[in-house]
């Protein structure tokens, strides 16, 4: 992918049981891609390569606690 520096990242397929979860992936990608700035997000007609994923689980955990709340 050396030759490739745009890319396009349409939003993830979401197979699971938790709305809207697609959204917030693929912004998170979208996001940690930009920050390593290696390629540009373009739409999928300008682009390069595209990115596809799919969300096939997930598991919740508590991010935090406190005691007395």
């Amino acid at each position: 992918m050396a030759a490739e520096t745009k890319l396009a990242v349409p939003t993830f397929k979401n197979d699971t049981l938790q709305p809207r979860l697609e959204v917030l992936v693929t912004n998170a990608v979208i996001k940690q891609l930009q920050i390593a700035g290696t390629y540009k997000i373009v739409p999928v007609n300008e682009a390069d390569a595209v990115l596809h994923g799919v969300i096939e689980d997930i598991t919740s955990r508590q991010f935090r606690a406190q005691r007395f709340n």
